[in-house]
C-alpha cells in the first residue's frame, strides 16, 4: 500500500486480517507485488467460474493510489461468493459483480476527475500541493483519515456480512 504518513506495517495487517478471518491454521504458500494500478477500474470483474479482485481488477483510488481496502473487500467477497458457487447455492457469480457496482462507478469518477485534472498545465503543482495538504492533516490528525477509512470499510464489512449471513 502507499502510506500516507501513517506508521502501519501492512504484512502485519495483513496477517492480523487472516487471523481475524480464518481463526486458525493457514500457511502462505507464495506473496507477489506488483504496482498500484492508477487507471480506470474494469467494468466487468467476473465471467463464468472466475473473480477478478484487488489490484488485478484495478481497484484502487487513482488520485491517491489507495487500494488496500478494495482488495480486502473484493477479495473477502469473492470468498464468500466463490463458496455460494461451489455449494450450489447460487448459480452464478453475478453477485460478486453486483456488489462491487458501486465501488466500480465511485473509483470511476475519481479517474475520470484525475484524467481531466491532468489536462491542466498546473496539474503536477496543483496535485502535489494536494496531496502534501493530505499527508500534513494526517500526520497532525491521523484519526481524522483513520476514521474516514474506518468509515468507509464498516460499510463494506455489512455488505459481506450480510452475504455470510445468508
Amino acid at each position: 500500500g502507499i502510506m500516507g504518513g501513517q506508521k502501519f506495517d501492512m504484512k502485519e495487517l495483513l496477517d492480523s486480517y487472516i487471523k481475524y478471518e480464518i481463526k486458525g491454521d493457514y500457511k502462505i504458500l507464495s506473496t507477489y507485488r506488483s504496482c498500484v494500478p492508477i487507471t480506470a477500474p474494469l467494468n466487468r470483474v467476473y465471467k463464468e467460474n472466475v473473480m477478478i479482485t484487488g489490484d488485478a481488477a484495478r481497484l484502487a483510488n487513482s488520485l491517491t493510489a489507495g487500494g488496500m481496502r478494495y482488495a480486502l473487500i473484493s477479495g473477502s467477497l469473492a470468498g464468500i461468493i466463490a463458496s455460494k458457487y461451489i455449494k450450489k447455492e447460487i448459480n452464478s457469480l453475478e453477485l460478486y459483480q453486483l456488489n462491487l457496482n458501486k465501488t466500480i462507478r465511485s473509483l470511476t469518477k475519481i479517474y475520470n476527475i484525475k484524467r481531466k485534472m491532468e489536462k491542466e498545465k498546473n496539474f503536477i503543482k496543483i496535485y502535489s500541493i494536494i496531496f502534501s495538504i493530505a499527508c500534513n492533516l494526517n500526520n497532525i490528525a491521523p484519526n481524522i483519515c483513520q476514521n474516514y477509512l474506518f468509515k468507509g470499510l464498516r460499510k463494506d464489512w455489512r455488505i459481506i456480512d450480510s452475504l455470510k449471513a445468508n
